[in-house]
Order: C-alpha cells, then structure tokens, then sequence
C-alpha cells in the first residue's frame, strides 16, 4: 500500500459546556448540541519511493512547515510515540472545503482525516479504523485549544447531541437532515482565547448546560436556533454582526450563530427554500460575508481509498 485517502466532514456547534479538566485528554471535552456538514477536510498520505528520508506536508497545494500546523503536527508525532511504524518517507496532503478558524470544526476534520489516513497507511490493511486515530485527533484538537466536540461530532456524522464529553462520551443522533446555508465573515474568532479566559469559560459552562438540558426536553430545529442564539448573547460571545444577520434571516430560516467562529448557520423554513436562496445571494452581493450551501452530512469520517 503506497497511498490513503480519507475525508472527515465539517461541524457546527449551536451551544456548549466546556469540560476539560481532567488531566487525560482523552476524558475531555464537551456536552451541547450541532450538526456535521458535507463539506470537510481531506487528508492523502503517502510513501514515495524516493527522495529525503522526511516528512513532507502540502496544505491546499502549497508546500507547508509542520512546525506551523501544530494540530497535525500533534497528530504525527502522537503515532511516532505510540510506536506505530510509519514511512520514513511520508508525504501528507490536506485540503481543507471551509476556512479555518470559522468555526466549521475544520482543525478537527483536518486532524481526524489525518489520523485515519495514517492508522491505514501504518496497518498495511483495509479495515475498520483503530480507537487510537479517533483518539490521537481528540487529542490534538483539545491540546492546541482548537476545538471540544468536533472530532467525536464528526466521527459519527449527523445531527448530534453530545450528553457526555470525551472521545468515548455518550453521543445521541437526531434525526434531522436536509440543506444548510453556512455564512462568515474574514475576521475569525479565536477558539483558544475563549476557551483559555476564565469570565467566558464559567458563563459558558452554566448557560451551556441549561441550554443543552432545555433542547434535550424539545429537540426540534427551531428550538435548535432560539437556544442557540439565547446561549450566544447571555455568554456575550455574539458581535453584532452576527445579531444583524440572524434577524434578518430569521423571516425565511432558523438560524444561529456558530461556535466558536464569526459565522451563522441558517436551516431554510419549510416552504421558503427559494427566499432563503434568494436572501443568501443578496447577502453574498454584499461583500461582507461568504456563504456556502450544504447538506447535513449522513456520514462520518471514513477512508475513501487505499491504493
């Protein structure tokens, strides 16, 4: 086996609670509610047969330093410790559909499509994934405070309430699924810096978790977007961009902000596909945002090929 290829769909949060204070990293995490996307992050790893006994890594087509992608920095070097015998000539491809540092999970997608390309390539066999590559991409994404819930949201795919933190926490799947309008805008918002304050760390633990037992006893779409958007402004985690363009959506869409990113999610109301259509267009006119449609995506991270 000389190449794997390997995809990890994007994610949304709606709301959460932050639980990272056990020491094993594994064990932490977060509980709250999102949904995963159809588009993602795609990782190919290879073993070239020649050149410099190195780890190459291009990210969307440019040749890029590891030192400056420290998650999956992480995710390579966690297998090298775990004694897994990779190529000593590796060459690593991710492609990443979403900006990063929007809030579409995709560190996450990026390091968990890595990890499963990787555990491929160093079993030398087609087969189920190993625990340690789901493991290795938590890991990473919550060391490098990019991130809680993504990897084990996009593990399973769906609409998902997470009840349990951790890898190994308690995942339910909802039954929602259907198109999506994703909206950013450039200037992100710093995951690490929120997750790293202490202020904004107790708000959302307390507003998260009332926010997630709320949905838990209502789990619709609608009630989706109205928690959503009540955790983002008692938090004070929403910019009043973000306030501006969920009210103006709010006639044809349940929509809400995502977390942690500078960025809306918008289901269309049914029977108003075509005025959400139309309503994302004018908002694309206008400059200031970018937007993108996609679907709730059934299917969580997988390879795709191993040749």
């Amino acid at each position: 086996m000389k190449k794997v290829r390997a995809f990890a769909p994007g994610h949304v949060t709606g709301f959460f609670a932050i639980f990272d204070q056990p020491q094993r990293l594994v064990l932490r995490g977060s509980i709250g509610s999102g949904f995963s996307v159809e588009l993602g992050a795609w990782a190919q790893v290879s073993s070239p047969s020649k050149g410099k006994k190195e780890v190459v890594l291009t990210v969307a087509g440019k040749r890029a330093k590891l030192s400056d992608y420290p998650v999956t920095r992480y995710v390579v070097e966690g297998f090298a410790h775990a004694g897994v015998r990779l190529p000593s000539r590796l060459a690593i491809d991710i492609t990443h559909e979403l900006p990063i540092g929007a809030g579409f999970g995709m560190s996450a997608s990026g390091a968990l499509s890595l990890a499963l390309a990787l555990d491929a390539l160093g079993s030398r066999q087609q087969g189920s994934p190993s625990p340690f590559a789901y493991k290795i991409a938590h890991e990473a994404d919550v060391a490098c405070h990019t991130g809680l819930g993504d990897v084990v949201s996009e593990a399973y795919g769906g609409f998902e309430v997470r009840l349990v933190p951790g890898i190994r926490g308690e995942v339910k799947r909802l039954p929602f699924s259907g198109d999506v309008y994703l909206f950013a805008r450039n200037e992100g918002i710093s995951t690490r810096q929120v997750l790293t304050d202490p202020a904004k760390r107790r708000d959302i633990v307390s507003v998260g978790s009332k926010a997630l037992q709320d949905f838990v006893s209502s789990p619709t779409l609608e009630n989706f977007a109205k928690i959503s958007m009540r955790f983002a402004e008692e938090t004070r985690l929403a910019p009043k961009e973000i306030l501006e363009l969920t009210r103006l959506l709010a006639p044809v869409a349940h929509a809400g902000m995502i977390m942690l990113g500078n960025s809306v999610y918008a289901f269309p109301r049914p029977g108003m596909e075509k005025e959400c259509e139309d309503a994302r267009k004018r908002i694309e006119a206008g400059k200031e945002w970018r937007t993108w449609k996609t679907r709730i995506s059934e299917q969580g991270a997988r390879i795709l090929s191993i040749d």
